[in-house]
């Protein structure tokens, strides 16, 4: 949609890697970010653009593995969460982000279910869509980074 989210979002993992922020210091593990299909090579891209220092490994294909290191990021879809959901959320993660969020507003569907069992201290729902038809598609944006925070 053009808004920055996805350089801001760069530019607070690289400011976590060069332990910039006082509050991430000391914290480890990888960071974890979830998206459509679709934008896998865009975010690929942007991260060897805007911070190169950040070792980035795709969790996709059929060879897929978890190696990643305290500061790497780990690309993956929503799809594959969905279908490794097992082994991903045994990794504790340090930020995750949720590209284009609407794709878990559905607090019924799979793929929603799915993420809210990644484990990660700090969560980002990154949207520009986060409401097209009921207050509820934003209660699960919400509910996904802040569980409780609007109640059930």
């Amino acid at each position: 949609m053009g808004l920055g989210k996805t350089i801001q979002t760069i530019c607070l993992l690289a400011a976590i890697k060069e332990g910039r922020l006082t509050a991430a210091r000391g914290v480890r593990g990888p960071h974890l970010v979830v998206m459509p299909t679709s934008l896998l090579f865009n975010w690929e891209q942007e991260l060897a653009r805007f911070a190169p220092d950040i070792r980035v490994h795709i969790y996709s294909g059929s060879e897929r593995s978890l190696d990643a290191k305290d500061g790497d990021v780990v690309l993956t879809t929503y799809g594959i969460a969905r279908r490794d959901i097992e082994p991903l959320e045994q990794m504790p993660f340090h930020v995750i982000v949720f590209d284009e969020a609407q794709a878990v507003k559905n607090i019924l569907a799979d793929t929603t279910g799915a993420v809210r069992r990644l484990k990660g201290r700090f969560k980002i729902a990154l949207t520009g869509t986060p409401l097209e038809n009921h207050l509820g598609e934003n209660f699960s944006v919400i509910a996904l980074c802040v569980p409780g925070l609007l109640g059930e």
